[in-house]
C-alpha cells in the first residue's frame, strides 16, 4: 500500500471511534479553561477483559464533557428574575464516562462506557450535586438512571445504577464490522516508523489528490477550504480547517454561514500514543445572535485522559 493512501485510511480512522461514539451512544465567551478539573489520576474503570472478546484492536480512554450557554433557560431567568441573554454563561451539561471501543479479529465492534461520575441524569460534577440535592424535589423512588452502556453483536444495552438491564436496541452488525484490510491498517500502523518528512509529504498528496483548495502554512501546516455538500443545511456556505501535515489530523475547524459569518469553531489537540494520534482536548464554540451582536453563544469543553491502546 502507498504511504499516501496508508495515511488517508490512517486519517479516516481517527475520526471512524468518533464517528461510533455519536451514533451509537443515543440516549463562557470568555474562553476560560475548565473550571472543573478532569485531571484525575485513576484509571478506566473498564477493563478490556470485560467485552470477552478476542481483541485486535482498542481504544480507552476517561473523557470529562461540558457544555456552557449564554441562552439562559426561561425557568432559570424567570426565576432570578434576568433576562435571558443579559447574562453570562451557565453550564447546562456535564458528564465524566469511560469509554472503551474495540474490534475482534473478524473487525466487530464493540463498545463500553461507564460513567465515573454520578449518572446520565445528574449533569453537574457530583460535588456540586451533594451540596444541592437538599433544595431539589424529592426524586422518584423507582428513579434507576443510566450508568452503563454497552454494544456488542449489533446489541446496544442500557444498564440502571441497580445494575438491572433498562432497555435494548439492536443494529445491524454488519454496519459497525470493519473489513479485513482497513483493520490490518489499523494496527500494523503502529507498528511501522515514518518520518516526519514522510507524514507531511504523504499529507500534502492527500490533500492534492482531494482537489480542495489549500494553503501551506510554516512547515507543518495546510489552511484548507471546503465548500459545503449539497446535502447539507443551507445554513452553511463553506468550511475552512488547519491541517497538521505531521498527523494528517485537523486541529481546527470553521463552519460559516450565507454571510460569512463563523457558525461553529473547534479547535483541538491531540496526544500520539504507539504512533496514533489520540484527541486530548477539544474546544467547541456556537455562534448566534445574542442582543442583536453576532456573538458566542455557547461552547462545549472536552478533556480525555488515561488513554490506553491495545492490540493483540
Amino acid at each position: 500500500m502507498k504511504t499516501h493512501e496508508k495515511t488517508a485510511i490512517t486519517v479516516h480512522l481517527c475520526s471512524f471511534a468518533v464517528m461510533f461514539t455519536y451514533l451509537i451512544f443515543i440516549a463562557g465567551c470568555s474562553g476560560s479553561n475548565n473550571p472543573f478539573s478532569s485531571e484525575h489520576s485513576e484509571s478506566s474503570s473498564i477493563s478490556i477483559d470485560d467485552l470477552n472478546i478476542n481483541v485486535k484492536y482498542a481504544e480507552s480512554y476517561d473523557e470529562t464533557r461540558i457544555t456552557f450557554s449564554r441562552h439562559w433557560p426561561q425557568s432559570i431567568s424567570q426565576g432570578l428574575a434576568k433576562n435571558v441573554d443579559e447574562s453570562g454563561e451557565i453550564m447546562l451539561d456535564y458528564e465524566r464516562i469511560s469509554k472503551i471501543i474495540a474490534f475482534d479479529d473478524d473487525g466487530n465492534l464493540f463498545t463500553s462506557t461507564e460513567y465515573l461520575e454520578g449518572d446520565s441524569q445528574m449533569n453537574m460534577p457530583e460535588s456540586i450535586y451533594e451540596e444541592v440535592k437538599h433544595q431539589k424535589p424529592a426524586e422518584d423512588i423507582n428513579k434507576d438512571p443510566i450508568v452503563r452502556i454497552e454494544f456488542s453483536n449489533g446489541i446496544l444495552k442500557q444498564f440502571g445504577r441497580s445494575g438491572k438491564l433498562l432497555s435494548e436496541h439492536t443494529f445491524n452488525p454488519e454496519d459497525y464490522r470493519l473489513d479485513e484490510e482497513t483493520l490490518e491498517t489499523l494496527t500494523s500502523y503502529l507498528e511501522k516508523s515514518i518520518s516526519e518528512d514522510e507524514t507531511v509529504s504523504s499529507s500534502i498528496e492527500v490533500l492534492d489528490a482531494s482537489g480542495l483548495q489549500y494553503n501551506i502554512k510554516g512547515k507543518f501546516y495546510a489552511d484548507v477550504v471546503e465548500p459545503s455538500s449539497i446535502n447539507e443545511s443551507s445554513k452553511i456556505s463553506k468550511y475552512t480547517y488547519r491541517v497538521d501535515l505531521r498527523t494528517g489530523v485537523k486541529i481546527e475547524e470553521v463552519a460559516y454561514d450565507l454571510q460569512n459569518r463563523p457558525l461553529h469553531y473547534r479547535v483541538s489537540n491531540y496526544v500520539t500514543i504507539e504512533g496514533r494520534h489520540l484527541l486530548q482536548r477539544e474546544l467547541f464554540y456556537e455562534y448566534g445572535d445574542l442582543n442583536n451582536n453576532w456573538e458566542v453563544i455557547g461552547r462545549k469543553v472536552t478533556t480525555r485522559t488515561n488513554h490506553k491502546i491495545i492490540r493483540q
